[in-house]
Parts: structure tokens; C-alpha cells; sequence
């Protein structure tokens, strides 16, 4: 996605990306940290010395990290890296990677790597397939739904439409456009994956600012920051997905707490790429 802004002089990477929302993301968790904590879900309980006794001795009894526990933080720490590092790493022409293949490698490297222990003198893997049968599928199977539904949408022109429409919109100016985008891409990604809905509304988005001579850009960040904020349902993001598989959280619950964020977040993002975004591109385009 960020190779196709160069044609606008652009060239954005992932510190940049980071030093730009870092701020947005502390406002947004401390904007959650409220809401759940102290509006809608408030525990009423005190600070408790008991409490914290019992934590520090849990956490004493875990004691030091294991030989398998080291080994799965490395491959963690590879597989971070190499997601963070594949722009520089793809630059040196000797690879090609992309976010599926190191997510591939990383799951390949937990099954062939000892755990350091054995089992009737046999190496006990990190990862094998008997674990696989203790994961959410049904969240696993809702989330690729939402990549699906995705991509049917684009090929039924479904999203060009959306472009289209959104087209006649151009009379409310830049604030209203940038608000209606916000609102727009973070409901929509309540319903299908956010990297999907990314990939194929950023060339819509694209040729929209083309068309009313605008930077690509103050329409791109919006959609692509309101996609990542989706709270609402389980297929919105994968963090959702995880959290609702824990059995723990009831869907009316999760429904009215992200409804909620959703309203902050559309707040604080249309606000963000109004007053900030215009100064930070300024500063990023070469």
C-alpha cells in the first residue's frame, strides 16, 4: 500500500507511521481505560494489600524463564522484527517477504524447535499439532469470513460504489468528507477484516482525492486509522476476536462498551487528521 503513495511523494515507513499514531493510540487506551473502568463497567474495588501480596506471589512462583519460554520469546521477537523490517529487508532484492509469509515461518520455526525437554528420550516440540485443536476456530473461521466478505464486496463493485457515492459528498468540504470517511470505514469494519477493507478501499480513496485535487493522504489515514478501531464485533480485528473467543465477555456487552469507543474514536481521529496530519505531511514528503 505504502509503494503505491510514492507516485505522490511520499515515502512513509514504519517509524514513521509509529512516531505519527503512537500519541492518537495513548489517548485512545486512555479514552478506553475510562470508559470501561470508570463509566460503564466501574469495579468499585479498593486497593487491597491482600491483593497485591497474592499477585507478587504468583508472580514470584512463575520464577525464571524456561529454556522453552526463551525460545518461544526469540522466534516472537524474529517474527516482530521481521514484520517491522521487511521494507529495508525486501530493499536488499534478496527476498521478497510479505506479512503471510513470515506469519508462516514464524508458526514453522515454534513446530521445529525443541522445547529443551523429552519425553521417553524424544524432543517435545515448542508448538504440534495436538495444540492446534485447543484454538478458537469458530473465531478463526468468523475473522476469515471477514476477509472474505471483503473481497466479494470488491469484485461485485460494491466499494466502487461506496467511492462513487461518497464522490457526491465533495460539496461538504474537507471536514465533512474526512468525517463521513472516518465514519464510514470504522461501522464497515465492524463487518470484515480491516487489512482487507484497507487494501481495497485505499485505491477508491485514492482516485476520490484525485478527482477533488486533494492529497491522497487526508483521505487514506482517516479510513486506515478508523479501520484499526473497530470495537463492536469479534471478526473486526483479530485483538477482538481473541478477547470475545475467552468465553468471558457476553456480545450485548461488547456491542454497547464499542459502540461507545466507536463515537470516541471517530472524535479523535476526525480531530487528529484536521489539525495534526496536515503538519506531519508536510514534514514526511520528500
Amino acid at each position: 500500500m505504502w509503494d503505491s503513495l510514492k507516485k505522490y511523494g511520499y515515502s512513509i515507513q514504519f517509524i514513521d507511521w509509529l512516531l505519527v499514531c503512537l500519541p492518537l493510540v495513548i489517548l485512545l487506551l486512555a479514552a478506553l481505560y475510562f470508559v470501561l473502568t470508570k463509566w460503564m463497567y466501574p469495579s468499585h474495588i479498593k486497593n487491597s494489600a491482600g491483593v497485591n501480596d497474592y499477585i507478587n506471589e504468583e508472580i514470584s512462583e512463575l520464577g525464571k524463564l524456561s529454556v522453552a519460554e526463551k525460545r518461544v520469546l526469540f522466534i516472537f521477537c524474529a517474527t516482530a522484527s521481521l514484520w517491522i523490517g521487511k521494507g529495508l529487508i525486501n530493499q536488499l532484492r534478496l527476498i521478497n517477504l510479505n506479512d503471510s509469509m513470515i506469519a508462516i515461518l514464524g508458526a514453522l520455526a515454534l513446530f521445529a524447535t525443541t522445547s529443551g525437554v523429552k519425553n521417553d528420550k524424544k524432543p517435545i516440540m515448542l508448538l504440534d499439532w495436538h495444540d492446534t485443536s485447543k484454538m478458537a476456530w469458530g473465531i478463526l473461521l468468523l475473522f476469515g469470513g471477514g476477509i472474505a466478505l471483503a473481497n466479494t464486496l470488491e469484485k461485485v463493485g460494491v466499494m466502487s460504489q461506496i467511492g462513487d457515492w461518497l464522490a457526491g459528498f465533495s460539496h461538504i468540504g474537507v471536514i465533512g468528507l474526512v468525517l463521513l470517511i472516518v465514519v464510514i470505514s470504522i461501522f464497515l469494519s465492524e463487518l470484515m477484516s480491516n487489512v482487507a477493507q484497507v487494501i481495497v478501499l485505499a485505491p477508491v480513496l485514492a482516485a476520490l482525492a484525485d478527482a477533488l485535487h486533494m492529497d491522497a493522504l487526508m483521505l487514506g489515514i482517516p479510513m486506515t486509522l478508523a479501520a484499526s478501531a473497530a470495537a463492536m464485533m469479534p471478526m473486526g480485528t483479530p485483538p477482538n476476536a481473541i478477547v470475545f473467543s475467552s468465553g468471558h465477555i457476553k456480545l450485548k456487552d461488547m456491542l454497547k462498551a464499542g459502540f461507545v469507543m466507536n463515537i470516541i474514536s471517530i472524535i479523535l481521529i476526525t480531530l487528529f487528521c484536521l489539525l495534526v496530519l496536515p503538519y506531519v505531511m508536510s514534514v514526511i514528503k520528500k
